[in-house]
């Protein structure tokens, strides 16, 4: 059943923040029409609405709904194909763009540069005894650049899209791909604290996945569970200035996300899971995407090896 709100920017509502739980929120953004996902799956723009509220205690921006969104995530409908391009046709699109208007290309020297400078001696050793496990993969570019990068690493990717799995698994049969992903890992289906406890991993990434989810604390502390001793996991999710600088019609401000962030409540997120923040960035990407990122470890790997005087 719908909910019926009617609400304006700036009017104050009673509804629980994802992140702190707290109840006072008030209206930052007013979305007016259904996006092109809700479309697809039947949303009618007849009576619509869907608010972006900040939380009065934490700042988080959460996603309100006056309708039921379910069918936007079922596996029938949410299809990487769904914009007209197969994974396989969007993998090769993206892996041309040239470096300088690469995400992607950005993102694995953010990871590689961490990686280098700051991993804490448990990290260190030959190339070939370092894993890593992405969560969410979709088309797999990012992990076709971070194994091109940081060659000799183990790699696995967590995707739920039965449609990306298979692209993923025939990955190296793709020339460009072939040296860097050929011993490419697939597990298909959904992240949970059951896969964490399969392997352990010097890396653990989720690339603009944790807004995708109801419960973001819940997401990144079964994700920090899948760390090997002084590993290190990495979280990029949309920052909150979204709804401040772009149009209400960005996909970034679209249905398919909970929740917005910024510094502090990423940092708050990597507190809640139990890890403990170690670098916290904000920037605009090349794709003009406004994105805050931040590197966590477990807390005992934090006190013995980040801290230490």
């Amino acid at each position: 059943m719908n909910k019926v709100m009617g609400y304006a920017v700036g009017d104050p509502v009673k509804e629980a923040c994802r992140l702190c739980a707290g109840q006072d929120q008030r209206v930052k953004l007013v979305i007016e029409r259904p996006d092109r996902f809700e479309r697809a799956a039947g949303i009618a723009e007849a009576g619509y609405e869907r608010y972006w509220l900040e939380c009065d205690a934490c700042g988080l921006l959460n996603d309100c709904y006056g309708h039921d969104i379910s069918s936007i995530y079922s596996d029938q409908y949410y299809d990487p194909a769904v914009e007209g391009e197969t994974v396989r046709e969007r993998f090769k699109r993206v892996l041309a763009l040239p470096n300088a208007g690469s995400d992607n290309w950005a993102r694995v020297q953010r990871i590689k540069d961490f990686v280098q400078r700051q991993r804490p001696a448990g990290c260190a050793g030959t190339p070939t005894a370092l894993s890593a496990m992405d969560i969410g993969s979709g088309t797999g570019i990012f992990l076709y650049r971070l194994m091109e990068a940081m060659p000799g690493w183990q790699a696995t990717a967590v995707e739920p899209s039965p449609q990306a799995c298979e692209h993923l698994r025939t990955l190296g049969q793709i020339s460009a791909a072939a040296s860097a992903c050929c011993d490419l890992e697939v597990i298909e289906g959904y992240y949970t604290a059951q896969v964490a406890h399969r392997q352990r991993y010097d890396l653990v990434t989720l690339n603009k996945v944790v807004e995708h989810l109801p419960d973001p604390v819940q997401l990144v502390r079964d994700a920090g569970e899948a760390l090997k001793p002084n590993g290190i996991l990495y979280v990029e999710v949309p920052d909150k200035a979204t709804a401040e600088h772009r149009p209400a019609t960005d996909n970034i401000l679209g249905a398919l996300h909970y929740c917005l962030f910024d510094a502090a409540t990423l940092a708050m997120t990597f507190t809640r899971a139990g890890l403990s923040p170690v670098q916290i960035q904000r920037y605009v990407e090349p794709s003009g995407k406004i994105t805050v990122s931040g590197f966590a470890v477990r807390r005992n790997d934090f006190a013995n090896e980040y801290a230490a005087p």
